[in-house]
């Protein structure tokens, strides 16, 4: 998708009726929707998850606020259909996706050496290549940013909670800090 650029569509829903969401009344709904925008033309790609937001049970107020694991649903999704179209589709990354291809035929097949993870193409690690994409998708992330805020790392523990005793973020959390800093840049978590 080199041509026109991502936007991100928001609209904002009172529900009918009461209705709870982990324990917090929900005021109202995000209806987040992924459009492509290119000569005029836009087109919906995708609609994410809608992102509730809800008043706390022990606040008096009814300022409405997203929970921290709904801050990371919609950002890992935002995440997900910007690699699938933008980042999967950069003729430099199908190039190192193929290299990559070639080299563990070349070691299953042909007796060379297995590759390393430093020898394969990774586009986590092309930041030159991501740098230039980031502009195609910037209007969509601050869309995101304005509805729903920035993503924190406890916004993804909570998403992905460390399923053992010891302490530290859980392998899933990690692996989705790492896409997002590499997707949208280093300054997409807050701390």
């Amino acid at each position: 998708m080199t041509d026109g650029s991502l936007t991100l569509e928001v609209r904002r829903y009172r529900p009918k009726r009461d209705r709870a969401h982990q324990g917090c009344r929900v005021l109202a709904k995000r209806y987040l929707r992924l459009r492509h925008r290119a000569s005029g033309d836009r087109r919906t790609l995708a609609s994410l998850t809608p992102v509730p937001l809800v008043a706390s049970p022990e606040a008096s107020s009814e300022d409405p606020h997203v929970l921290p694991s709904d801050r990371a649903c919609a950002w890992e999704e935002l995440a997900q259909w910007v690699c699938h179209y933008v980042i999967y589709a950069d003729p430099a990354v199908q190039e190192g996706q193929y290299r990559n291809r070639l080299a563990w035929q070349a070691w299953a097949h042909r007796g060379a050496e297995k590759p390393t993870h430093e020898d394969l193409y990774d586009w986590r690690r092309d930041e030159a290549t991501l740098r230039r994409l980031r502009p195609t998708y910037e209007r969509a992330v601050t869309r995101l940013r304005d509805a729903v805020g920035r993503p924190s790392r406890a916004d993804v523990d909570a998403r992905y909670p460390n399923p053992f005793e010891d302490e530290g973020l859980s392998d899933d959390a990690r692996r989705l800090i790492h896409d997002l800093k590499a997707i949208f840049g280093e300054g997409a978590l807050r701390d």
